[in-house]
This record gives C-alpha cells, structure tokens and sequence, in this order.
C-alpha cells in the first residue's frame, strides 16, 4: 500500500507491506507530488525483527523503521521526526523527548493539570520540527525556487570549517536561494531575525569564495534554476550536524 503524505511541509511517499498502522499517517494524506520516497521492504522487517523487543509484531516494526527513515528523507528538507510530546504553552511551542517509557506523556499531564487551558497539544508522540524559514520568506512575497519547482533545496559543502569540539568536526554546509536584487534586503532582515534557524546569510553573490565551483551541481539536493538578474544567496544550514556526526562516528569506528 502506498500513501503521499506532508510531514512538516514536505510531501512524502510512504510504502507499506502491512496496514496496521496506516491510520496514523491518514491525517496527513495529500495530493502533492512527493519529493522523496520512503519504505521498508519485508524482507527487511523480517531481518529487523529480532532486533526488536520479544512480543514485537512484524506491522510494528515496520511502523517504526518507516518514521525512522522518514526523518533521514526529511533532514535534507531542514527537519527532523522526534519521539516526544509537543505542545504549546503561554505562546512557545515546547518539546518534552525521551526514550519510551519515561514519562513523557505524565509529564504533560501534569503540565495540564497545572496549567489547563493554557496548554495545547500539538502532537503526542512523533512531532516534527521544522528548521527552515521557508514559511516566512513566502508570507512576505519572497521567491523560493525549489519550492516553486518542487524540488529539494540545493546544498553545498563549502571551505568553511565549523567550530570543533572533540571528535566532531567538518566543513559548513549551505543551502541556495536565488533571489532577485530587489528581494535580498527583506530576506536577510528576516533570516537575521532567526539565529536559531539559519541566521543571516553566510555569502551573497559570489559563491567561489566559500569554495563552490559550479551552483548548477551541488553536492546534496537539486539544483534549481537561477534567472537573469538573479543573485544566489547562500545561509548555514542545520543538515551539516547530520554529516558531522556521520564522519565522527566513522571516525570512532576506525
């Protein structure tokens, strides 16, 4: 069975053997063409199984291993599934997140004792947190061309090196947006606005001096098209933790 959903903005294509579970992604069905594929073959249930606890049931299992490679096709789009308890309160969304078990869901509730109406529940056990400012950038008219063009944002690896902290260490990574001349003020007053998400631009215009060649190839994403009288605007991207911590657990390994 298959079904396109959006998860965190992001229409994806979701494959399943078993539909125990479809239920749960049927709130987020939609029509758009999906900009990644995810699933998990039987004979990959089967061989995962095991690893899972005594009583687990091959639809669980699956079920599992879908949202967890639904958040890998989700970090190139700048967000990322976690198991937790996400809700608003007193205006700020909040995440409580933790192996099962714990108490996370205790822990809300007595958030809700304690504070009732002044808390809402935004989703129960598998949020999904968006890291981008794609959804502000549209709101004040500004272009954003992989989304015009259904694709995934382009990203490079640049000659940048981040701030090392033991074994974790490696190149900034950044994301693309073409924009035009008139455009790029408004954009780099709000991406500056945002720290926590991209902060403002790590270059404009001249993307030979952070080391990338070619914009028409980049390393990871699609390459999108760039129009007369359009500049490339570059900002730090959240996925190079992603590449980090890759290349620091190799390292480990060896």
């Amino acid at each position: 069975m298959e079904i396109s959903v959006r998860l965190g903005g992001v229409p994806l294509l979701l494959s399943c053997a078993h539909n125990e579970y479809m239920l749960t992604y049927m709130p987020f069905a939609c029509c758009d063409m999906p900009l990644a594929s995810v699933g998990v073959s039987a004979a990959e249930v089967e061989r995962l199984l095991p690893l899972y606890e005594e009583d687990s049931t091959a639809p669980y299992v699956e079920h599992m291993e879908l949202c967890t490679r639904a958040c890998d096709a989700l970090l190139p789009f700048e967000r990322a599934i976690f198991h937790g308890v996400a809700f608003i309160w007193r205006g700020q969304a909040w995440l409580l997140t933790a192996l099962s078990g714990t108490g996370k869901t205790t822990h809300y509730i007595q958030w809700k004792r304690q504070y009732g109406g002044e808390i809402s529940i935004i989703n129960g056990d598998k949020p999904v947190l968006d890291f981008s400012f794609e959804s502000e950038l549209l709101d004040s008219g500004i272009t954003v061309r992989h989304i015009e063009e259904h694709k995934n944002v382009p990203m490079y690896l640049t000659n940048i090196d981040c701030e090392p902290a033991g074994v974790f260490s490696g190149k900034m990574v950044v994301s693309m947006r073409p924009l035009p001349r008139d455009q790029i003020v408004k954009a780099v007053n709000i991406t500056s606005s945002m720290p926590r998400v991209h902060g403002t631009p790590i270059q404009i215009g001249h993307p030979e001096q952070i080391g990338i060649s070619d914009i028409n190839k980049p390393d990871f994403g699609d390459a999108v098209t760039v129009k007369p009288g359009e500049t490339p605007v570059f900002c730090n991207l959240f996925v190079k933790t992603y590449f980090i911590c890759a290349e620091a657990l190799a390292h480990i390994a060896v």
